[in-house]
């Protein structure tokens, strides 16, 4: 670690109170022991990097960049530097939508990987719908969510199929909505399903659910199928 100068006489202060101080060593104290004590949980460790960035306080610290002040605290904490920059992003986001999140009532509370999608959805969605979500959406569907108009495949564009967070719809009207509460994995295949599924009726296709009792099963059915369907269209062509 450079050889940085001890914190002001501070002590007692909390970790955000060192963050928000106008001491460049209470600052760097304050993310080191952010870090320590938080495991990057806090949203403390991003402002304090996004205010060393902003005010390139790591040149005072004897730094010649801001990315050699991230790995000597990777270092220091046996993390690594993509984990540092994410929270520097996050800082900055935070810092300059911080009115606005204040005033939607955001609050740390709410997940602060979101923050990282924050300007991607609000370059897509109205705003006030934007800050909505961030509250109420979980991370995984916010992430979905901030990405829907980049992740729409040509043939859902063509077929006016798009799944935005937890809402599937169908020429621009929702068709289907998936539970907030379901956990993660049942969220996903949903997912997959309802536009598989979309899909199909829009082609004029039939689905057939099939009950299958185990993992062998689903693979034997896998193989078999399509020497089946191969054998039932060239009967229905004859």
């Amino acid at each position: 670690m450079a050889n940085i100068k001890k914190p002001g006489d501070n002590m007692g202060l909390s970790i955000l109170q060192y963050i928000q101080s106008d001491n460049p060593a209470d600052i760097d104290y304050g993310i080191r022991e952010s870090i320590k004590q938080f495991c990057f949980t806090g949203l403390a460790t991003a402002i304090g990097l996004a205010r060393v960035s902003a005010n390139k306080l790591h040149k005072g610290y004897g730094f010649t960049t801001m990315n050699k002040y991230l790995v000597d605290l990777t270092k220091d904490f046996k993390v690594d530097c993509s984990t540092m920059r994410r929270w520097l992003k996050i800082g900055k986001t935070f810092i300059k939508y911080k009115n606005d999140l204040e005033e939607a009532g955001y609050t740390e509370a709410h997940g602060t990987t979101k923050l990282r999608y924050l300007e991607r959805a609000l370059s897509d969605y109205p705003k006030d719908e934007v800050y909505e979500n961030i509250k109420t959406m979980s991370v995984d569907d916010f992430i979905d969510y901030s990405r829907a108009k980049d992740m729409v495949n040509v043939t859902e564009k063509k077929s006016g199929i798009e799944m935005i967070g937890n809402v599937a719809y169908i020429n621009g009207k929702r068709a289907v909505i998936i539970h907030k509460e379901l956990d993660k994995n049942a969220t996903r295949f949903l997912k997959k399903l309802v536009l598989i599924g979309c899909e199909a009726i829009e082609k004029d296709n039939h689905l057939v659910p099939v009950p299958l009792h185990n993992k062998r099963e689903v693979e034997h059915f896998r193989r078999l199928l399509p020497a089946v369907l191969k054998e039932i269209r060239k009967t229905k062509g004859a």
